[in-house]
């Protein structure tokens, strides 16, 4: 009996070196063959469920959690792996009941209160989240994942300095760490500090090139920077990288629409409805899409072509109002409009809310409906966009010019190089005068710069 326990404990010694050295396969043959044998080792549970962890094999991992568990009731780190495991099957609660209970035995384990941090963040529980995870960066200083994650935390809670900071930290401890370069950028972003937040991206996409979400989001930027071939570019990486990118596609659709690529926008949407189904969002893109680009026809069609499925009966309702409108049958259009549920219309984003208020206010307005109409309009000139504008800016915009002619030698000398002389003149008019015809003829003169 002896012989056989010690020869069971070779076993697992050896499973334990293979998986130590990184040579999973040969360590995962031992751990099959012991628990085939009968082994009821708690470590074998536990070291061969991280395996199928790591292969994503996540409802075999729970079971050898558990497993582990029943051998061992105080094994805090089965516990906080079966937690893991349950979060990343989405089973948010489960998973927090086992992870508490890891660090009720061991309050001292770092990863379980990184993993509880995690967990309530993703059940809406950010203070809890901040503390839990705050715990971990306690017990473990230099634990990167840790301050990457209480980043996104603080971002959620509106902390945009503090979470700067945590990114940066964590970047600091771990410069590999894709996530953190790519989540650092999107809060500088929201900081406005767009050049540092492009270099954050790149940085993401130098580390880990395969980064799909680190190309949308430098995509994104690019877009809002106005530089829309790289930003396609971006997004095309993104989409080649991860071809199921449901919302890359969507705006992708949205730049190749801006840049005048009607066909290819069209396309791009329909990939995201192909990938995505369920998501309401390209949808309601391509039918705005043909209804801004005057394809009644192809509205219609469309229309027709998806009016079975049921998560987008809302989105239908107001696109069928906005054909009957264009078609001028103004009541039709608003006992379709009237029928769109007012939760859907609290749950759209800034731009679908104007869209609709901008639809509605149309048709009030034609059927005389005209003071209702009035705040219709006025709904729709609620963009959030707009209270990021200053009353000054307009004198900033003067200030700048001003500056820009008493510095003149230097920024003409960043313009163009080849120019030893020039002479400084102003082009004033109003509208409609002329005045941009005459700068295109002015711009086609290679003596000539026009800013």
């Amino acid at each position: 009996m002896k012989n056989i326990q010690f020869f069971k404990e070779q076993l697992i010694n050896k499973a334990i070196q293979f998986h130590k050295k990184g040579n999973i396969q040969e360590a995962a043959k031992y751990y099959q063959y012991l628990i085939s044998q009968g082994c009821s080792d708690e470590r074998v549970f536990l070291n061969y469920g991280a395996i199928l962890q790591g292969l994503n094999k996540l409802e075999e991992a729970a079971k050898c959690y558990l497993k582990s568990i029943e051998i061992k009731p105080d094994n805090a780190e089965a516990f906080s792996n079966l937690g893991k495991v349950l979060s990343d099957l989405g089973k948010l609660k489960e998973a927090e009941v086992y992870t508490r209970k890891s660090i009720e035995i061991n309050p001292d384990f770092a990863n379980a209160h990184f993993n509880l941090g995690h967990i309530l963040s993703d059940l809406g529980k950010l203070q809890e989240a901040e503390v839990y995870t705050r715990k971990a960066i306690e017990l473990n200083p230099d634990f990167a994942n840790a301050h990457s994650n209480l980043g996104t935390i603080l971002r959620d809670l509106g902390k945009l300095q503090e979470a700067e900071l945590s990114y940066r930290k964590a970047i600091e401890l771990n410069p590999d760490l894709a996530k953190a370069h790519s989540n650092l950028g999107n809060i500088l972003k929201d900081l406005g500090k767009l050049k540092e937040a492009e270099f954050s991206y790149h940085n993401a996409i130098k580390v880990k090139p395969n980064f799909a979400k680190a190309y949308y989001n430098l995509g994104n930027l690019l877009k809002d920077l106005g530089k829309l071939k790289e930003a396609e570019l971006s997004y095309r990486n993104a989409i080649k990288v991860k071809p199921d990118y449901a919302e890359a596609h969507s705006n992708l659709g949205n730049l190749l629409k801006n840049l005048g690529k009607l066909k290819e926008a069209e396309l791009s949407y329909r990939n995201a409805i192909k990938v995505k189904p369920n998501d309401a969002y390209p949808y309601f893109k391509l039918f705005h899409h043909y209804e801004e680009i005057n394809n009644l026809k192809k509205l219609k069609e469309s229309l027709q072509e998806f009016n079975e499925i049921d998560n987008i009966k809302n989105e239908l309702l107001l696109f069928r109002s906005r054909l009957s409108f264009r078609n001028k049958e103004e009541q039709t259009a608003k006992q379709l409009i009237d029928n769109i549920s007012s939760k859907w219309i609290e749950r759209c984003n800034s731009s679908e809310k104007i869209i609709f208020w901008s639809y509605k206010a149309f048709i009030e307005d034609k059927i005389g409906n005209y003071d209702f109409a009035f705040s219709c309009f006025e709904n729709s000139q609620k963009d959030p966009t707009y209270e990021r504008l200053s009353k000054d800016s307009f004198l900033n915009f003067i200030n700048s010019y001003k500056d820009s002619v008493l510095n003149k030698k230097n920024k003409f000398k960043n313009l163009n190089y080849d120019i030893e002389d020039f002479n400084l003149a102003f082009l004033i008019g109003f509208p409609r005068s002329g005045t941009t015809l005459l700068d295109t003829i002015l711009r086609s003169h290679k003596d000539i710069e026009v800013i």
